[in-house]
């Protein structure tokens, strides 16, 4: 047993880093829960044109 304690001792962990402030992103990202309405931009392969009034947008993740 002293062997493994003397193992713990000698083992060094990572100092803990600092936390970043959040992005507009992340803080929206926090907001959203499970079945919310949210908004997506569609990018066809074509081109880069973007949604116009009336498309609607399915996501589905399983």
């Amino acid at each position: 047993m002293a062997i493994v304690n003397q193992q713990a001792q000698h083992e060094e962990f990572a100092p803990p880093q600092k936390k970043k402030p959040p992005t507009e992103d992340e803080k929206r990202k926090e907001k959203i829960v499970a079945g919310s309405l949210m908004k997506a931009l569609m990018r066809p392969g074509g081109g880069d044109s973007g949604p116009s009034d009336g498309d609607q947008v399915c996501f589905c993740s399983y």
